[in-house]
């Protein structure tokens, strides 16, 4: 899972390398998702993330983001992609913030 400013457009969200140029927009942060034992359910967290709106990415080729090169969906050898967003997430203070994707 990959967290963006506000706002980013899925096309727009890009992988950790440092080259990306604009429209494309660099990850604030990124965490793992990992399956929940007792539930089966599929979850992730970010610590320490500021109060405020964020976009949020998921990817499930995230081993193609290398930030030494630049990887895209059009890449024949690393293929990376962003495959779903959420707009407007909001962070609270002192709250837990829950975004769900739904499941294909």
């Amino acid at each position: 899972m990959y967290l963006f400013p506000p706002d980013i457009a899925l096309s727009n969200m890009s992988d950790f390398c440092p080259s990306v140029n604009a429209p494309n927009v660099l990850p604030l942060a990124s965490a793992k998702v990992n399956v929940e034992l007792n539930s089966g359910l599929h979850e992730y967290e970010f610590g320490f993330v500021n109060p405020a709106r964020y976009s949020l990415g998921y990817t499930c080729v995230a081993q193609h983001d290398d930030p030494d090169s630049a990887h895209n969906a059009d890449d024949n050898i690393a293929t990376f992609k962003i495959f779903a967003d959420a707009q407007n997430v909001l962070v609270t203070a002192d709250q837990d913030s829950v975004q769900n994707f739904p499941v294909n």
